[in-house]
């Protein structure tokens, strides 16, 4: 009985901590974005999004069109359309305007956005914005998070964030070991991680008044010669950037337009996520090629921390444009995995 029980509990033991394959999804190509909810698969597909069974992957519903009429989006490359589930409705963002779809996919209204904004998150009765906005010179390019009321007035800008830097000679400088800012709501709360000044997370309400800080200490991760050069082989091999590489004649030709700066330290969050009242903190510290995840409450006390694959990434701007083929729901990292071989999507699990 003992040995049983042994068993019985090195068999749960092992179903928590490694990876769990669920199955294929045969009908997806590219997908840039997923959401998991309720046991359903939320997938946006260039301008097409798809609903999935949790527990058989069955495609249950596809809705979405590309053109410029009602209802329908632009796709351009490496800019992905994005999706949010909200109550009772399905909400999209694209170029230069955001869509409300039923559960079951039917068109049920839209709005025009500007050009910059390319995420729309609802936040109660107002929108939280990611959007590009240049310096009055022009020289740098920011990432913004803006509070709009739902008439698409800007309330107020809750943060900003340079991230590229143009200049005359090489042409651009790409801050390497910076992270893009990430934003999520939850229990009616909205969470800015700020990175770049440490290990801080804002915390406002729905209408944008500051509540409070979750702050730590940490200890600094430095930023290893080997660690520059994986940094700009990802670069190099990204894509988007291959492409544009072979158009310029190769990636030595492209150098030469492009300055790498590197920090002495990696930033403190990678990224964040959340589900109901539990806050997924990302960091760079790494535990057998694992990246690591801190589970916290939403005042920030630490529940656990654990290790979880980082094989799930997209290209390099669509990250920075919002991305993700990761989704986290009732305490599961949920993420696609590509294999090559079969020309297939797979749908993995982990345990938070």
């Amino acid at each position: 009985m003992k040995k049983f029980k042994l068993f019985i509990f090195l068999v749960l033991l092992c179903s928590m901590l490694f990876p769990e394959f669920i199955g294929t999804l045969p009908e997806v190509m590219r997908p840039s974005m997923i959401v998991v909810k309720n046991n359903k698969l939320y997938l946006a597909e260039g301008a097409t999004f798809s609903i999935y069974s949790i527990n058989d992957q069955k495609l249950l519903f596809k809705f979405g069109k590309k053109g410029e009429g009602p209802g329908e989006l632009i796709e351009l490359p490496h800019v992905p359309n994005k999706i949010s589930v909200q109550k009772g409705k399905i909400f999209v963002t694209g170029i230069g305007k955001a869509i409300s779809f039923s559960k079951t996919g039917e068109f049920i209204s839209e709005f025009k956005t500007t050009q910059a904004v390319f995420q729309l998150i609802p936040a109660g009765n107002n929108f939280i914005a990611k959007e590009f906005a240049r310096s009055k010179d022009g020289k740098i390019n920011n990432m913004t998070i803006t509070l709009y009321n739902s008439d698409m007035k800007k309330l107020k800008e809750l943060y900003r964030q340079p991230f590229v830097q143009q200049q005359g000679s090489p042409g651009i400088v790409l801050d390497m070991t910076m992270e893009f800012v990430s934003i999520v709501i939850t229990e009616e709360k909205i969470f800015l991680e700020e990175s770049p000044k440490g290990f801080i997370i804002e915390v406002f309400d729905l209408n944008g008044n500051k509540l409070y800080d979750i702050e730590k200490k940490y200890t600094k991760l430095p930023v290893t010669a080997k660690d520059r050069e994986e940094l700009e082989n990802k670069l190099k091999n990204d894509p988007q950037v291959k492409q544009q590489a072979s158009r310029m004649g190769g990636w030595k030709e492209m150098k030469k337009f492009i300055k790498m700066d590197f920090s002495a330290y990696f930033p403190p969050i990678k990224g964040i996520e959340a589900s109901g009242d539990r806050l997924y903190v990302r960091t760079y510290n790494l535990k057998d090629g694992k990246d690591e995840y801190i589970v916290m409450d939403l005042k920030g006390k630490v529940k656990k921390k654990v290790y979880i694959s980082n094989s799930f990434e997209l290209s390099i701007n669509s990250q920075i444009a919002g991305g993700s083929i990761s989704s986290i729901n009732n305490g599961k990292l949920y993420y696609l995995l590509e294999n090559e071989d079969e020309e297939e999507w797979e749908l993995h699990v982990e345990e938070l």
